[in-house]
């Protein structure tokens, strides 16, 4: 089972574009796991202040003196700690190339798109995921290279949030035109 994305390039722009792990919603998910793990390391330590509380007929210290609780409470911890130090590696590590600051030619800057493993859209293309899980949360990473007035390039870089398909083999399409001006990240490079 397994559903798709697209991308197509319906603007007059020749668009480089990958995808990859959306990295705001890993951050949301590191974040809520680290509180929820803080929160279950404290209720097996916290002895007589929650020994009060009662939770369905029984108390929390009692609850928390359960094995089960105390394992859980250690793999949430353990688990927001490993997404946490994965966020920080994602961040170190994203998958939008190096772009030079300096006098570079269209096919120089291709290139290094290309080996970066981004793909080309020419206008009125489509770029489709590979099979992903339904309704699957990923960050679509965007280039843009245009020719400029003075001969040079400017560079538009960013990403998107976008989803795959909610049920089997579908497929959620998303227009570049839609997508262009509200770019997170974005960063504008003018090449000479």
């Amino acid at each position: 089972m397994g559903s798709y994305f697209s991308v197509i390039n319906d603007s007059e722009d020749t668009v480089w574009i990958t995808y990859g792990v959306n990295q705001n919603a890993l951050k949301i998910t590191a974040t809520v796991l680290t509180g929820v793990g803080a929160l279950a390391a404290a209720v097996p330590t916290s002895g007589a202040a929650v020994a009060a509380l009662p939770v369905y007929g029984a108390s929390l210290a009692a609850i928390s003196r359960a094995p089960h609780i105390r394992m859980a409470a250690s793999y949430v911890a353990k688990s927001a700690m490993t997404l946490t130090g994965a966020v920080g590696y994602l961040d170190q590590r994203s998958s939008r190339p190096q772009i030079p600051r300096r006098h570079a030619a269209l096919h120089e800057i291709e290139a290094l798109l290309t080996q970066a493993g981004m793909r080309r859209l020419s206008p009125g293309e489509t770029f489709t995921s590979g099979k992903l899980s339904l309704s699957l949360i990923q960050q679509a990473e965007v280039v843009i290279v245009q020719k400029n007035e003075r001969g040079g390039l400017t560079i538009t870089t960013g990403h998107f949030t976008v989803w795959t398909g909610p049920t089997h083999d579908s497929n959620q399409s998303y227009k570049i035109s839609d997508r262009l001006y509200c770019l997170e990240d974005r960063d504008t490079i003018n090449i000479s």
